[in-house]
């Protein structure tokens, strides 16, 4: 299982969920995985435009700019090291690689546009969320009844669900 955003092992997490399904997970000590194309929300899930925009080199076509921008008076010196920059960042950007449920792939070989959009067919998760505290939002949405429980956890090195309080 893989927790993403390199969380501290002593965050808090909670789920809310159906007090049937919370019987179901304590009956067969499964967690139900959902595959992202599934989500009522089409963003839920989805890759960020941060993580859009440096996967598919664009913020590596911004740096080109930057670093392509003529200094006033450059040093020989300056020059060089523009240059190499220039460099670095070109070989950088036609040798890029995908990151995918799948492994790496390189640009080469993939559109970024089909990775992005087979993304959400790919994944599948099992929602929780750090908040500090309660959510009435959370409790509606995923809770779905008033016969619903709230799951707390944390994170730690040995796995997600070691710890839990209901």
């Amino acid at each position: 299982m893989e927790i993403l955003n390199n969380l501290e092992p002593n965050t808090q997490l909670q789920r809310y969920i159906d007090f049937s399904k919370f019987v179901d997970l304590l009956d067969t000590q499964t967690i139900f995985l959902s595959r992202v194309s599934y989500f009522e929300d089409q963003l839920e899930g989805g890759l960020t435009p941060t993580f859009i925009m440096s996967s598919n080199g664009m913020t590596n076509l911004l740096s080109q700019i930057v670093n392509s921008m003529p200094l006033a008076k450059p040093t020989p010196e300056e020059k060089a090291e523009q240059q190499d920059k220039k460099e670095a960042l070109q070989t950088d950007y036609e040798t890029r690689t995908y990151n995918t449920a799948f492994g790496k792939f390189p640009h080469s070989e993939v559109e970024y546009e089909k990775v992005f959009k087979q993304h959400r067919h790919w994944v599948d998760v099992n929602c929780w969320h750090a908040n500090k505290s309660e959510s009435m939002a959370m409790w509606k949405i995923y809770g779905e009844s008033t016969k619903s429980v709230c799951i707390i956890t944390n994170v730690n090195i040995y796995g997600l669900l070691p710890h839990c309080k209901v």
